[in-house]
């Protein structure tokens, strides 16, 4: 089930910066210079979204973690950052990062507190698949099996993306992030951390053990799927990316289980994200919006739903 792993790294590397036993860190030294304007060589997505009352919103479809064929982001996508009042992201990570309270009231959450242990809700077969890959790689610790199986779903993917040669540091959201710091623009969270924590711990035992021995049982599978993303993203090839996202398992239970998944995790925060871009655009104004490439590409996503409700959408570059 690649196609589940390669949506959430926004989630699931947070969920890792949390719930670690340090503070999260602030970003890694190797994040791009937001002044470097060398020759870029990605041509990712961009849409603008324009209101009968002058108001923009350009909605740009995030990637999560990258390397450094991100940058520099193209003339056409920093000029319609440079364009806009403010930055709207799906969390801001930087805030958070030094919000050790919130840390430490989330990270709990993911402690099991009635006796169980992530075995018990993964299945003996998983955990154990799990666990062999995660100690092959030193990432392995006992106290990890009192956590949340969302949690093993977390240390799952980062490994995952660490074998990609990708790094959530050198992310979108987080450029951005910086950049908008530097700058002193407005910072705009269209969901929050803890929302993005409920939505995940909410997942059923039995999807999120479907995600986690996915990524024990075929590792290679889950990183080679996540690294065609990236390169349909560097690409800006919208109907491949667009055919990722939709895929769909041919197995009945599990197609079941990635229906809770879309619903959870894709469609029902879809219709949240619209509402608040159309928030921003009835209050006017220029916006630079960027939250993942799934939440803006292809039929009930952020693009769609808005031209449905009457504004004009373009696509930029």
């Amino acid at each position: 089930m690649k196609r589940i792993l390669c949506l959430i790294l926004t989630l699931a590397l947070l969920l890792l910066s949390a719930c670690s036993t340090q503070p999260a860190q602030e970003p890694s030294s190797t994040t791009p210079e937001p002044s470097s304007r060398q020759e870029s060589v990605c041509t990712p997505v961009l849409y603008k979204v324009s209101a009968e009352n002058g108001a923009v919103l350009y909605l740009f479809g995030s990637i999560h973690a990258t390397d450094s064929r991100a940058y520099p982001l193209p003339d056409y996508v920093m000029q319609a950052y440079g364009a806009s009042d403010y930055l709207a992201v799906e969390c801001d990570v930087n805030a958070f990062s030094k919000d050790f309270a919130a840390q430490k009231e989330l990270a709990a959450k993911m402690v099991l507190m009635d006796g169980t242990t992530v075995a018990d809700h993964l299945g003996q077969d998983v955990y154990a698949a799990a666990k062999a890959f995660l100690s092959s790689r030193g990432e392995y610790f006992q106290i990890y099996d009192s956590y949340h199986p969302a949690m093993w779903m977390s240390l799952m993917e980062a490994a995952v993306v660490d074998m990609c040669g990708l790094d959530a540091n050198n992310g979108i959201d987080m450029y951005f992030l910086t950049l908008a710091a530097q700058e002193g623009k407005q910072i705009r969270e269209v969901e929050s951390v803890e929302y993005q924590y409920n939505v995940l711990l909410g997942f059923s035992d039995e999807l999120l053990s479907l995600i986690v021995g996915d990524s024990a049982q075929d590792p290679q599978a889950q990183a080679d799927g996540t690294l065609a993303l990236y390169e349909d993203w560097l690409a800006g090839d919208e109907e491949k990316l667009i055919a990722q996202f939709n895929e769909q398992p041919e197995d009945a239970a599990e197609a079941a289980l990635y229906e809770e998944y879309q619903q959870a995790l894709v469609t029902q925060r879809n219709l949240q994200m619209t509402d608040t871009a159309e928030e921003y655009l009835k209050q006017g104004g220029t916006g630079f919006f960027v939250v993942g490439a799934a939440h803006i590409l292809g039929d009930g996503a952020c693009a769609d739903l808005l031209a449905e409700r009457g504004y004009t959408v373009e696509r930029v570059g």
